[in-house]
């Protein structure tokens, strides 16, 4: 079985051991997620979402053949820089969790590195917990942190990085002593983030409600809101249904306010509200190129919205604006004789459709957050 050990303390009284590490991978999950908007109802993956939430070994770890394989990462750490950093990691080291064994009547003597420069041959080990496919860099980092080894933290972290150790920081509850650093490697990415749908903005969705930034947040989500096609796949990060969820009703309520848009201008030209100055033939050319493009489209509220994949409202917008009005000439009228009428299906459906998508936001963190167990409460 191949092995890493990271002392932390030299000292320290609780080995931490990770099996499966590194087995949260976001590449995998963005091309399933991918694949899942094609299909009528997406695939979950349970195990590995359980797994992120309880912190517990998926299913394919009870595999007996397997286990002979799997690679481990172990931790010696301070139970004291623990407990104060982490409530969860406190209560662990009470003896409440099953991730973890009090060892304080039979201490487990385990051989020091042998390069180390001391007198003491073993070490003794009071706690062990037990963790499961996080990602170890991150795992690392969070370490460091608890530890005061502020000096081998980077300057910079992708995004990829920075949401596992954001998984870590929602997970064991250590949101206070994480917030400085946190906050230094958004705001090397800021610059950077994404400006199209993509599972980035979903890692930047859960990043900025992890660490408790208002105007990514609200940026991402909006994002998510108009660019999405279908519900958000939250990959394996554990995102808040209510999160999601009102992303979703938000995207699918403006999809219908767009298509009750369009439909009311419909029954104007039919009812010859619109343009009237231009006389029957305007109302009937654009009813009549408005009702043939709706149809070969498909523009239908319930078509809409029980596709797969939906098209976002951005490609409905573009959709919409790109109906093609077919030039005619009013024979009463000697200025478009040459030119051809100027009306349009597009300058019709135009404004409507922009001051949608305007005054569509995102949502606000506020809503949405659930103040941490780490934190004072305000009074």
């Amino acid at each position: 079985m191949q092995k890493q050990y990271f002392e932390l303390d030299p000292h320290g009284d609780v080995l931490l051991t990770l099996r499966r590490p590194d087995h949260l991978d976001f590449a995998r999950s963005a091309r399933r997620a991918e694949r899942d908007i094609l299909v009528a109802t997406p695939e979950v993956d349970s195990n590995v979402h359980e797994s992120v939430q309880s912190g517990k070994p998926t299913a394919s770890m009870d595999d007996p053949n397997a286990s002979d394989n799997v690679k481990k990462v172990q931790f010696l750490l301070s139970s004291r820089h623990l407990s104060l950093a982490s409530p969860v990691f406190d209560a662990m080291l009470s003896g409440c969790w099953k991730e973890s064994t009090v060892l304080d009547e039979r201490p487990r003597k385990i051989a020091r590195r042998e390069n180390r420069d001391t007198s003491d041959s073993e070490l003794q080990v009071r706690h062990e917990i037990s963790a499961t496919e996080w990602n170890t860099e991150a795992l690392l980092l969070l370490m460091n942190i608890i530890h005061g080894r502020h000096r081998k933290l980077p300057d910079d972290l992708h995004p990829e990085t920075l949401a596992h150790f954001g998984i870590l920081v929602d997970y064991y509850k250590c949101h206070e002593i994480t917030e400085i650093f946190a906050r230094r490697w958004i705001h090397k990415n800021k610059f950077y983030l994404p400006t199209t749908y993509s599972s980035f903005t979903t890692l930047w969705i859960f990043i900025s409600w992890v660490f408790s930034d208002a105007a990514i947040f609200e940026e991402m989500t909006e994002q998510g809101i108009k660019e999405s096609q279908g519900p958000v796949n939250a990959m394996f990060l554990p995102l808040p249904p209510a999160v999601s969820d009102a992303i979703e009703e938000k995207r699918a309520s403006s999809l219908q306010r767009i298509i009750r848009h369009v439909d009311k201008i419909r029954e104007a030209l039919i009812k010859g509200e619109v343009h009237r100055s231009c006389g029957d033939g305007c109302s009937t050319m654009l009813l009549g190129t408005l009702i043939k493009a709706m149809h070969e489209h498909g523009i239908s509220e319930s078509q809409l919205l029980n596709s797969r994949p939906c098209p976002s409202l951005m490609q409905i917008k573009q959709t919409l604006l790109g109906f093609r009005t077919p030039t005619w000439y009013n024979p009463s009228d000697y200025r478009q004789r040459s030119a051809g009428h100027s009306c349009s299906v597009k300058s019709l459906l135009e404004p409507g459709i922009d001051g949608i998508l305007k005054n569509l936001k995102g949502l606000k963190l506020n809503d949405y957050r659930v103040q941490q167990e780490d934190e004072v409460p305000k009074v």
